[in-house]
């Protein structure tokens, strides 16, 4: 499962640089998903206490002409813990999935921007749980889970340079998922996380700045011939 994750993140990239071949940037993060999802079993809300685990990701962004917008889209790894604590004794769930986002950003300055977006998000191998100290893995299916998820996306960063192109950035994002989870009549599973980042951004240019890929007016002068005298 590892190597096709990571079969999946270099394909993907690798179909993003064409789009990107005028000036684009690659952002590698890693940090912290707090996850605290919504449950509701036959009709009854379940309580769940968040938990934060380790999440990393590869993303690339293009600017969109001069307008200060970027779109941003990549791959995400990350995991979907939570705590149940209405059993005794409670009981941890931990559902890992590869998330696409695509994320429209707009610049307000060289070091602040701020993006929106979507994402969908694959489910890798089974679900994990821990309770009692006794770990247990099960399919999705089995727990009436599916295996993809959508959603959205609110997203604050801040850039500073350290020797550009190469610059230091600290991302933090909330994750509302859409998706209903459970498949089962009656039950509700949405993912909700917040996730804290750090990274570093490399900006590629072929040349040309963003602004100067746009079309330019063509100025010319007129030679004006000497007057005869």
């Amino acid at each position: 499962m590892t190597k096709f994750r990571i079969s999946l993140w270099v394909g993907f990239l690798t179909l993003l640089v064409p789009f990107a071949a005028s000036a684009f940037e690659i952002t590698a993060v890693g940090g912290l998903n707090y996850a605290a999802p919504t449950q509701r079993t036959s009709g009854i809300d379940i309580h769940q206490t968040g938990n934060a685990t380790g999440t990393f990701g590869l993303l690339l962004a293009t600017p969109l002409w001069s307008s200060g917008f970027d779109l941003e889209t990549g791959v995400v790894d990350l995991v979907q813990q939570s705590e149940r604590d209405d059993v005794l004794p409670s009981r941890t769930q931990k559902m890992q999935f590869l998330q696409v986002p695509v994320v429209l950003r707009y610049r307000l300055d060289e070091s602040i921007s701020l993006g929106a977006g979507f994402y969908a998000a694959f489910a890798q191998g089974n679900v994990e749980m821990n309770q009692n100290g006794i770990e247990t893995q099960l399919p999705y299916e089995s727990l009436g889970y599916q295996k993809t998820d959508t959603g959205l996306i609110l997203n604050l960063r801040a850039r500073f340079a350290m020797a550009p192109p190469l610059y230091l950035i600290l991302d933090a994002r909330y994750q509302h998922g859409l998706s209903n989870l459970a498949q089962y009549t009656n039950d509700v599973l949405n993912t909700r996380s917040i996730q804290a980042m750090a990274g570093l951004t490399y900006e590629f240019d072929s040349g040309s700045s963003a602004s100067d890929s746009r079309p330019q007016r063509n100025t010319f002068t007129v030679p004006i011939p000497d007057s005869e005298e």
